[in-house]
């Protein structure tokens, strides 16, 4: 059954994480990404091969919603900065 409110979960979770990481690391942006994405399939991977979890490709799906999420909105965030330290926003 798919339920909705784990992969917000999910989503979530990853938004924050790659977020931080990218504020924390904004000159390695694509390390982060791909970092993030890796760790996400990592966990899937990790509960395929234990047995008494399950690997959901939703779940890898609501991971990289969520890595997509926070680099657009760190982006964002980093181009009105930009735009803003160079006078063209007010």
């Amino acid at each position: 059954m798919f339920e909705w409110w784990d992969k917000a979960q999910h989503a979530l979770a990853f938004v924050v994480l790659t977020g931080w990481a990218l504020l924390l690391w904004p000159t390695h942006a694509l390390r982060v990404v791909l970092g993030m994405l890796a760790y996400g399939a990592g966990i899937e991977a990790a509960q395929w091969a234990v047995g008494w979890r399950f690997a959901e490709w939703a779940d890898l799906a609501a991971d990289v919603v969520g890595v997509s999420v926070a680099w657009l909105v760190v982006n964002g965030w980093w181009r009105f900065q930009s735009c803003k330290q160079e006078g063209a926003v007010s």
